[in-house]
């Protein structure tokens, strides 16, 4: 029993030096818990911060996308009214083309049948015939037979035939059929 008790002794001093080396543990321990806890309150702070950030711009990038859509549309809006007073003027300079074609054909007509007393009416042709002589050829030019050249060319010199395009005429009749 002695030898029982010397041994729960020896147990018991045993355990109060592990008790002792405990008390270092924990106050290691502690330390560590404290840093921790220390780091933990200041991410709390910075995810505070974090979201008070994003809530921020989550306005600002709102306000700024509401503004650009209330733009977009007023843009929109302002070029259907330009497309529509574009396609009103269209039609506005059609009608004064259409009016002021129609005044000209009309001068026209009123001027040709009133020509005869302006300095535009048909002269006489004994004027024209005295006018011809201006292009007599002088006697002492040598003439076409003369100098033997050709009045027709052949045709292996001519490459192309020779096409002439005339511009269509419209004439009164032809417009007035047209606008009724």
């Amino acid at each position: 029993m002695q030898q029982k008790i010397e041994r729960l002794q020896a147990q018991l001093g045993v355990l109060k030096g592990k008790s002792k080396d405990n008390s270092c543990v924990s106050d290691s321990q502690n330390q560590v818990f404290q840093k921790l806890e220390n780091v933990n309150v200041e991410l709390e702070f910075q995810v505070f911060n974090y979201a008070k950030e994003n809530a921020h711009l989550k306005a600002t990038y709102k306000n700024l996308f509401d503004s650009i859509y209330v733009s977009c549309v007023q843009t929109e809006t302002k070029i259907a009214s330009l497309q529509n007073e574009l396609q009103c003027n269209i039609y506005k300079n059609a009608k004064l083309r259409t009016q002021l074609f129609k005044k000209v054909s009309d001068q026209k007509d009123n001027t040709q049948d009133t020509s005869k007393n302006t300095k535009f009416a048909k002269q006489p042709t004994v004027e024209i015939f005295s006018k011809i002589g201006m292009f007599r050829i002088s006697p002492d030019k040598v003439s076409r037979e003369a100098k033997k050249v050709p009045n027709s060319v052949s045709a292996s010199t001519r490459t192309k035939s020779i096409t002439v395009s005339q511009p269509s005429v419209i004439t009164k009749k032809g417009m007035n059929s047209n606008s009724n």
